[in-house]
Parts: C-alpha cells; structure tokens; sequence
C-alpha cells in the first residue's frame, strides 16, 4: 500500500492524518493491519486529494512535494517491518530517513547493472540496528530486495537480518553491529581507496576516486575503537 497517500499533502489534514497512522502503529495487533489500513485509504478516496498529473510545487527547503512523500514511504515501510517483527528501532528510521534518501537520490555513485563495479561509492551503516531503514531504502529507491523478504525481517534464513550482513548482491558492504566496528571498517575502506588510487591514477587516467559514506550513532562513538580510527584517518590525511 501507498503510505504517501495516507499521510501525504491534503489541505490542512496533514497532521491529522499522520497521527492517525502513528496510533495504527500502536494501538493495533498485526493482524488487524489491513483492515485498518484499507480504513483510511478508504476515507482518503473520499477526499479525492490527488489528481492524475504530477505536482512540482516545493514543501519545506529544497524538496519537492513528490520528494517528501518518498521520504515518508521509507519510513512507514521501516516501521511496517518492525512492527512485523516485533522488534527493531523505530527512532532511527523515522529520524534518519531524509538523510539516506538524499544521500543515495543525490550523491552516492553507483552501476544499476554492475553491483560490484570496483569505483562505486560505499556506503556503511555504522549503526547497524537502523537496518529496517537501510532495507526499506534499497528497496523503494532500487528494487534490491523484494516485499516477502522485508516481511521476514528479523527471522531465521532472511535476506533482511537484525543488523546489516556484506551481501553485494542487494548492495550490503559491510556487515556491521557491534558499536564502533562500521565506523573503523568505514576507515580501511577509506584506506583501500588511497592505495588503489596511488597505484593505478594517472594524471590524465583516474580509475579510483570512489567516497566513503557512513552513518554512524552515538553508541559508535560511545566505543575506543572509533576515536582510534578517528584518528588514524586525521593523521593519513584521509579526504575520501
């Protein structure tokens, strides 16, 4: 189901609709999700807030209206699964869901076809208990897993584990958890990236000038290990 179209632009209803999915979200038991649901899409095609043709005027700073109700996509998509599975951080993917959509819409580089293509950018979720986040996200913005595997979150043999596991295949680059591992791993690939662009650049032939982005918690930083990587990356000069 749409979530946009639930929560999405409607006159001054906006909040009103947005509190009545976050009461869904807590007052219901899995189960009663659909019924529910096709409740409120019910009431929304009585209001009949959309038309056919897209809208391109802008919501908030430097983000389209369409732009906003992807974001909230993601994040009701996020707490979907959570709510599946009975556990997960909720806090995170509401937080941090503009953040990763803007990072992979705008920023990070990256093969549709050639998942392991060796200059992609990388992307690491040093707060790897935000996973419901990452997935939901791969999932909406490129199709990586499908919606039975968001389904299974958190359950034996999933695709979709508590924390992120290294699976190319649906763009996974580190496995992470333990608080301070992402963050120190996101610094060797950093390094990696120094070695492999120092050994094959040439002046008027760049191979490698991939980045390095991760997202990382205070927990991370709650952890040694970050700030011992923090500064080895400060004193290697690392720009990547």
């Amino acid at each position: 189901i749409p979530f946009y179209r639930i929560i999405g632009e409607s006159g001054g209803s906006l909040y009103s609709y947005a509190y009545n999915v976050y009461n869904l979200f807590l007052n219901i038991s899995t189960a009663g999700i659909p019924i529910a649901i096709s409740k409120i899409i019910t009431e929304y095609n009585t209001l009949e807030m959309y038309e056919a043709k897209e809208r391109s005027y802008k919501v908030g700073r430097n983000m389209k209206l369409n732009e906003k109700r992807i974001v909230n996509d993601i994040r009701l998509l996020a707490l979907d699964m959570i709510n599946a599975a009975g556990s997960g951080h909720p806090g995170i993917a509401l937080d941090a869901a503009p953040t990763l959509y803007t990072l992979f819409a705008y920023h990070l580089k990256f093969d549709l076809e050639r998942k392991a293509w060796c200059n992609r950018d990388r992307f690491v979720l040093s707060a790897g208990h935000g996973s419901a986040l990452l997935y939901s996200t791969l999932y909406y913005l490129l199709d990586e897993f499908n919606l039975e595997d968001l389904k299974n979150f958190r359950k034996i043999n999933s695709q979709c584990t508590g924390h992120p596991e290294y699976n190319l295949n649906n763009r996974i680059e580190v496995t992470t958890g333990p608080l301070g591992e992402g963050f120190a791993t996101s610094v060797g690939l950093a390094i990696g990236e120094k070695y492999l662009e120092s050994t094959f650049n040439k002046k008027k032939n760049i191979v490698f000038d991939y980045k390095i982005y991760a997202l990382v918690s205070d927990g991370d930083l709650m952890e040694g290990i970050s700030y011992e990587a923090a500064s080895l990356a400060g004193n290697l000069g690392l720009d990547n």
